[in-house]
Parts: structure tokens; sequence; C-alpha cells
């Protein structure tokens, strides 16, 4: 079994893989995914656009096949912690915004299974997320920061989302995202710190995106753990993180500083795609200035154990079965 200490430091699972695709082979794989959705139709509905999202994943593998395999590699234990795509809105390609939907789950289905939750984005399966005015700090809405997170850290870790992914539709400003590493951050701790991470002496809060009886805390959880791959895993919002004792806080204090030292920034703009691993690391976002619109989808290897919590067959999950266990 690793350890905490064991892991410190390596190359690939902490590496962000960065990919510019050529302008001509993306032309050629995005002019084919906008007739595949024109001749179906140009759907909309969240089913037919996973089933052309499926049909699609062959025209990227033969136009696309670096962008292919670092997506395919990211989804491996061990694997790259995030994947930043470039070049995917190339001069004269015309994708509709479902289109743009059916090519985002192309990109992540090596990923597995696309879900989401009832309570957030409308149920929305691929939602576009900008920034709307008078929407409270630290959440995706809101134009204000977003402090560094992992996305439902109230959840049980069997119950998460693994990784997430963002297309960026349009970024006026060029608002970077942040992404750390969990060995990067923990990298900069002593090791009585570190120790003491692992225990299950803080809390954390269920997010106001929810939208749900917002404002209770977990019950007493450790911030890493190492899941049954012997991955270094983490749950933390850090602006809805309490600590449980005074060593606690020394631990928590001197984690959020590690996070503050360890965010490798990336611009999502137009025709970008990232994903990376949601309970590896913790991402971020300045204030927005300006318009920014990126398409985010949740992704899991498979979504058996949310079918099992909540009796309901996805890709939308209720979010009150799996909050009670």
């Amino acid at each position: 079994m690793q350890t905490i200490d064991n892991t410190i430091g390596r190359d690939v699972a902490t590496t962000i893989a960065r990919i510019s695709v050529d302008p001509d082979r993306a032309l050629a794989a995005l002019t084919e995914i906008d007739d595949l959705h024109r001749a179906n139709g140009s759907p909309n509905e969240t089913p037919i656009l996973w089933r052309l999202a499926r049909q699609a994943r062959p025209i990227l593998s033969a136009h696309l096949p670096a962008a292919v395999a670092a997506v395919e590699a990211h989804s491996q234990p061990f694997g790259p912690c995030a994947v930043a795509i470039e070049g995917l809105a190339p001069t004269g390609s015309r994708l509709s915004p479902d289109a743009q939907r059916v090519l985002a789950l192309a990109l992540g289905s090596p990923l597995g299974s696309p879900f989401q939750y009832l309570q957030q984005n409308d149920g929305v399966l691929v939602p576009g997320l900008s920034p709307t005015p008078g929407v409270v700090a630290n959440s995706g809405a809101s134009p204000g920061p977003f402090a560094a997170h992992s996305d439902d850290a109230i959840l049980p870790p069997h119950l998460r989302v693994r990784s997430i992914a963002l297309f960026g539709v349009e970024n006026e400003t060029r608002v970077p995202t942040g992404y750390a590493p969990i060995e990067a951050i923990l990298d900069r701790l002593d090791r009585p710190d570190r120790a003491i991470l692992m225990t299950p002496d803080f809390a954390v809060r269920k997010p106001h995106s929810f939208d749900l009886d917002g404002g209770s805390w977990s019950a007493p959880l450790p911030l890493v753990f190492e899941n049954a791959a012997g991955e270094l895993c983490v749950q933390c919002p850090t602006y809805n993180t309490r600590p449980l004792g005074a060593a606690a806080a020394r631990a928590f204090a001197g984690f959020r500083r590690a996070v503050d030292e360890a965010l490798q920034w990336l611009v999502v703009g137009e025709g970008s795609y990232m994903v990376f691993r949601n309970d590896r690391g913790l991402h971020a976002r300045p204030p927005i200035a300006g318009r920014r619109t990126v398409l985010r989808t949740y992704w899991r290897p498979d979504t058996a154990s949310l079918q099992a919590a909540t009796g309901q067959a996805g890709p939308v999950f209720d979010l009150r079965p799996l909050l009670a266990g």
C-alpha cells in the first residue's frame, strides 16, 4: 500500500498534459461532427446528444488521435491529473451550441459516463456556465472569485464526481482556471500536518449550488485519503471547511497556503478543452470580467453506484438520496 510520503513527486500523476491540435485536422473532425448532428435533425435532447457523441468518438480518433489518447490516459489510475487541449475552434468551423455539446461529450467519452445532479443547473447534462450578476461568490454562476475546491465534497467518496471537463465557448478577457494536484499541495507541507489531514478532524458544508437546505455540515471526515487504487484523493472546499480542533486548524491553515502555491493556471478559451480529476486536486478561478461561457460535464467510470443509491437510471440523479448515503 502506498503511503502519503512515497507518492509525493509522482511525475505522471501530477502532470497537466497539454495538446495543441492541427487546425486542418480539427476542422475536418468538427465538420464531420456537425454533419452528423445535422443529419440526425439537429437534436438537443440529452439521450440523443450522448448517442451522437459515442458515434463521433471514431471521428476524433481518426483526426485527433493525440487528443483522444491524452484523455484516455487521464482516465486511468495514476494517469495525468489534467489534460488541456487547444485548437478546437479552427477558422471555418461552424458548430451549433448543441453540436458543441456533442463534441464535448465525444472528447470525454473515454472517461466513462457523463452525469448531472437534478438540483444543479436545472439538471442539464452539459450546462453552459456563464457569470450571472448577483449570484453569491464561490459558485459556478457567480462573476466573483471561486476559491479552491473539489466539487461535491460532502458526498461519500464512492458517489462523487471523478473528472470535470470544461469546453470553452467564449472567454472575452481570458479568465484562467487553476488546478492543484493533491501531491503538489502535500509536497509543501510537513509530515505532521500531512498526517492530520488524513484524520477525520474536519467537516465540510453543503454547497450553494446544490439548491437544497444549504448550510448543513458533514459528519467528521479526512480531507485527504487513499482510494482503492492507491491514489491520493482530496475532498475539500477551502471556503466551506471547518477544522475540528487546534491541530486540525493549524494543518488546514498550512494546507490553504500550499494550495495557493500549487495552483497551475490555464485559460479555457474558445475551442479549448480541459479535463481534470476532481477527486485528486482542487480547482479555482479569479473573478470574471467580461463574457465567459464554458460547457461543463461531470464524469465517472460508470454510474452504477449512483443508480443503486437513487433507484434512478440517470444520467441525471436526485441529490437527496445521495446525501443520505
